[in-house]
C-alpha cells in the first residue's frame, strides 16, 4: 500500500547494489498438494518472488506486497524486457483502465486475464486477472499484491492469487503464511496454504482493523520499562513498505531514548555508530500477551545505505506517519522479525516472533 517514502532521496537501486543476492530458489511441490512453498529475495528495501506469465511463459520477478491486492508487471512499451500481450496465446484484454496510487507513486496501464505459473515449477499455471502497466516509478519490477479483495483497484472485485489458489484447490482456502529472516540473509519464504512450525514458537490472533487492509491493533511499544504509545494503534502489515511508520510522537520519543538527532537533509533520524554501541536493546512491540522484539541491526540502519559517502552514523528505520499518508505501518524492518499467518477468509493474522531456524516443519492447514 505503501512504498519506500524517502524515494525521491534516497536510491533503491543503491540498496539492492548494497547487498547483492546470489542466490535463487524457486517455487516447489510440497508432499501436499494443499501447499505450497516460495523462495523470496531479500532486494533489501523489497522482496521478490519470481513468476512465469503467459503462453509461451515468461518470467517475471515481482514484489511480494500484503499492502495491495492486485498483480501487475510492466508492459514491453515501459520496458525493453517487459511483457508484451500480443506475443501471449493465453492474454485476454478486458478494456478497462488499471490505475493505483500509492503515498507518493503511482502506476497506469490496462486490465487483461493470463495464465500465471508461481515459479520455474510444475505447479499448473492458472488464469489471474492482472494489470500490464504503461507508467510506473521503477519500469522493471512488477507488483504481486496479496492482501485483501475489498482493497482491488478494478471496478469489479475479482479473486487475487490466494483466493484463486484456494478456489482451483490448490490450497484449502485464501490462507499464507510468511517469514522475511534477517536484514543481511538472502531471503525468507512465503508458503501459500500452509505454515512453518520451527520458525516460530507462540502466536496470537488479532482481527483485522478493517476490511481492505491488513491492518491490526498493537498494545504497547515500548523499550525496557518505557512506553511510547498512549493507547492502542492500528498498524498496517505491509511487506510492500521498506521502513515502519509510526505517529510523529511515538519516533520523535524513540529517539529520544537513543539519543538521535534529525538529519534534514534526509528526513531521518541518524546517530554515530559509537553512540549506538551504548545500547544493547531495540524496541518491542505487544500484541496480547506476544512480544515481538526490533533489534537494533533492523531499528538503524548504517547512513552509507542512504548515499555513496562512507559514513559512521547510522539512520533510524522508523520514520512518522505523516510521511505515510498518516497511516501506521510496521513494514520490512519490523515484519523480518516477525513470523505472520495471513488468513483472508477469515480476516485475521496470527503474529508471533520469529525464531530463525535451519530446520522445517512444514505442514498444510
Amino acid at each position: 500500500m505503501c512504498r519506500l517514502q524517502p524515494r525521491d532521496k534516497l536510491s533503491g537501486s543503491l540498496f539492492s547494489e548494497t547487498l547483492q543476492n546470489t542466490r535463487q530458489q524457486n517455487l516447489r511441490n510440497m508432499d501436499s498438494a494443499s501447499c505450497m512453498l516460495g523462495s523470496i529475495e531479500n532486494k533489501l528495501t523489497y522482496y521478490m518472488l519470481n513468476i512465469s506469465v503467459g503462453t509461451p511463459e515468461k518470467q517475471f520477478m515481482v514484489q511480494v506486497d500484503t499492502g495491495s491486492s492486485d498483480l501487475w508487471i510492466p508492459g514491453r512499451s515501459l520496458h525493453h524486457r517487459g511483457y508484451d500481450p500480443s506475443q501471449s496465446r493465453s492474454f485476454t484484454n478486458l478494456s478497462e483502465a488499471f490505475h493505483i496510487q500509492y503515498a507518493k507513486d503511482s502506476a497506469t496501464g490496462y486490465w487483461g486475464t493470463e495464465l500465471v505459473r508461481l515459479g520455474n515449477s510444475q505447479y499448473n499455471a492458472i488464469t489471474l486477472q492482472m494489470a500490464i502497466v504503461t507508467s510506473a516509478p521503477d519500469p522493471s519490477m512488477g507488483i504481486l499484491g496479496i492482501g485483501p479483495i475489498e482493497s482491488e483497484t478494478s471496478s469489479n472485485l475479482y479473486l487475487n492469487l490466494p483466493h484463486m489458489l484456494a478456489k482451483q484447490k490448490l490450497i484449502s482456502k485464501p490462507i499464507y503464511s510468511m517469514y522475511m529472516d534477517k536484514i543481511d540473509s538472502v531471503g525468507g519464504q512465503i508458503l501459500f496454504g500452509g505454515i512453518d512450525k520451527a520458525k516460530y514458537k507462540r502466536l496470537t490472533t488479532l482481527p483485522f482493523a478493517c476490511d481492505s487492509t491488513i491492518s491490526v491493533k498493537t498494545d504497547a511499544i515500548f523499550m525496557n520499562k518505557v512506553q511510547f504509545n498512549q493507547k492502542p494503534i492500528d498498524v498496517l502489515l505491509d511487506t510492500g513498505t521498506s521502513f515502519t511508520y509510526l505517529p510523529e510522537y511515538i519516533v520523535n520519543a524513540i529517539a529520544r531514548e537513543f539519543s538521535a538527532s534529525y538529519d534534514s537533509d534526509i528526513g531521518l533520524y541518524v546517530i554515530h555508530e559509537h553512540e549506538l554501541k551504548k545500547f544493547r536493546e531495540g524496541i518491542s512491540f505487544r500484541f496480547n500477551d506476544i512480544i515481538v522484539n526490533m533489534p537494533i541491526a533492523e531499528l538503524f540502519w548504517p547512513l552509507s545505505w542512504f548515499s555513496l559517502e562512507p559514513s559512521s552514523y547510522l539512520a533510524m528505520s522508523i520514520l512518522t506517519s505523516k510521511d505515510s499518508l498518516y497511516v501506521n505501518i510496521l513494514g520490512d524492518s519490523f515484519l523480518r522479525n516477525a513470523y505472520v499467518i495471513y488468513d483472508l477468509e477469515k480476516s485475521e493474522v496470527h503474529i508471533g516472533q520469529y525464531f530463525p531456524s535451519t530446520k522445517s516443519n512444514i505442514v498444510p492447514i
